[in-house]
């Protein structure tokens, strides 16, 4: 399981094998998921590749 969160001290990263940290622009009480999608995206689509090739 990969984890992306945005502190390593988050829960989910304890049963993750991976464990992506990503800070997102924080804008008042908006948060940008800019960084996060831009890292989630290239991985979604690897591992649909992947499956494809297999």
């Amino acid at each position: 399981m990969i984890a992306i969160t945005d502190s390593a001290f988050n829960p989910l990263s304890d049963g993750a094998q991976v464990h992506l940290h990503v800070t997102d622009a924080d804008f008042g009480a908006f948060r940008s998921l800019s960084a996060t999608m831009a890292l989630a995206m290239p991985l979604a689509i690897a591992d649909a590749e992947r499956r494809a090739s297999a």
